[in-house]
C-alpha cells in the first residue's frame, strides 16, 4: 500500500526525473523541465581548418588569398660540378622601382599580376636576366628557370706576403686572393689575366662552363733590406735603442739592439722603426723587391 501511494503521489505532482545522455553530442545541452526534456543547441565554433569552417570565412579566404597575389617560385640552373653555394646565388625581381630580394638556389615570391625583371647573380660576378609575366593564379604557382655560364678559377701563390690578382679583358681588377695568397672564384666564362703583386708575373687563363682552372705561382726569391740607425750623424746609439722590423699588418718580425741590421725578406711591404727603451723615435716603411738589395737609414 505504502509503495503504491507514493508512485501515485508522484504522478500526480508531474515530477519527472531524467538522466542525461551519454550519446548526447558536445554541441548540446539539455534542459529538464517538468514532465519533458528540452534539448538546446549550442552552434559550433568556426576553427580555421576545421570541419565546421564556414563559406563565409572560405570566401574570406580567397579574398586574402587574392589580395597577397600569385606565388612564383624561381629556380638556378648551375653548373653542378662547381658546388656553388647557397650564399653566393642572389635573387632580384625588378618592376619599376620596387625591387624585391632573395637568396638560394631556389626563391618564392607573391607578386601582382604583371611584367618582371628577374636577375640572378653568383658570386657577385656572374650575371643573368629575364622578362617574366606574371599572371592572375589564386591556386597555382608559376615557375621561372634561369642559368648561368660560368667557371672557377683557383689560384695559388706560394708566399704569404705576395697578392694575386684577376684582371678582366678590359684590364680592371675583379678578384684579389687572401692573405695566404689563395683565390677561388666563380667568374663568367671568357680569359683573364692572373699577376702577382711582387713580382709583377702573370699568366693568362680561360674560364669554360662547368669547368674548374687552376695555377700556381712558385714563391718570388727574398729581397734584402740593411738598415742603419743614426744619432746626430753616428752610429754610437743611446743605451737600451733597438732597431724593429714589422710586417705590413704590423707584426713584429725582429727586434735586435744593435746600430746596423741586414736580413732577407720576401717580396712585400714592411716597416721599420728605431726605439730607445720601448718609446719609438723614428720609423720608416719600405718595399722589398725580388732578388733586390735596398739599404735604409733610421735618423733620431
Amino acid at each position: 500500500m505504502k509503495k503504491g501511494m507514493i508512485e501515485l503521489m508522484i504522478v500526480l505532482l508531474g515530477v519527472v526525473v531524467a538522466v542525461p545522455s551519454t550519446a548526447q553530442s558536445p554541441y548540446s545541452k539539455s534542459i529538464f523541465q517538468a514532465g519533458k526534456e528540452v534539448v538546446v543547441a549550442r552552434a559550433p565554433k568556426k576553427v580555421l581548418g576545421g570541419p565546421y569552417v564556414s563559406s563565409r570565412l572560405k570566401g574570406d579566404q580567397k579574398t586574402e588569398l587574392k589580395k597577397s597575389g600569385t606565388t612564383i617560385k624561381l629556380n638556378a640552373i648551375l653548373p653542378s660540378k662547381l658546388s656553388i653555394k647557397s650564399s653566393k646565388i642572389r635573387w632580384i625581381v625588378t618592376r619599376g622601382s620596387k625591387k624585391y630580394r632573395a637568396s638560394g638556389h631556389h626563391a618564392s615570391f607573391n607578386l601582382k599580376p604583371g611584367k618582371y625583371t628577374v636577375s640572378i647573380k653568383v658570386d657577385k660576378l656572374v650575371k643573368n636576366s629575364r622578362t617574366i609575366k606574371v599572371i592572375k593564379s589564386r591556386n597555382s604557382a608559376q615557375n621561372f628557370s634561369l642559368s648561368v655560364k660560368a667557371g672557377r678559377l683557383v689560384t695559388y701563390v706560394a708566399s704569404k706576403d705576395e697578392v694575386v690578382k684577376v684582371f678582366n679583358s678590359k684590364g680592371q681588377v675583379i678578384a684579389t686572393s687572401n692573405s695566404e695568397g689563395y683565390l677561388s672564384r666563380v667568374l663568367p666564362v671568357g680569359r683573364y689575366t692572373v699577376k702577382t703583386k711582387a713580382r709583377g708575373r702573370n699568366q693568362i687563363v680561360k674560364v669554360l662552363d662547368g669547368k674548374t682552372v687552376s695555377t700556381r705561382f712558385k714563391a718570388s726569391r727574398k729581397g734584402t733590406v740593411e738598415v742603419r740607425a743614426l744619432n746626430k750623424g753616428s752610429s754610437i746609439l743611446p743605451k737600451g735603442a733597438r732597431i724593429n722590423i714589422y710586417s705590413s699588418k704590423g707584426k713584429e718580425i725582429k727586434s735586435v739592439l744593435r746600430s746596423t741590421y741586414r736580413i732577407k725578406l720576401s717580396p712585400g711591404s714592411y716597416k721599420a722603426t728605431l726605439t730607445i727603451k720601448g718609446v719609438e723615435k723614428t720609423r720608416k716603411e719600405f718595399k722589398i723587391v725580388h732578388k733586390k738589395t735596398q739599404s735604409i737609414i733610421l735618423k733620431m
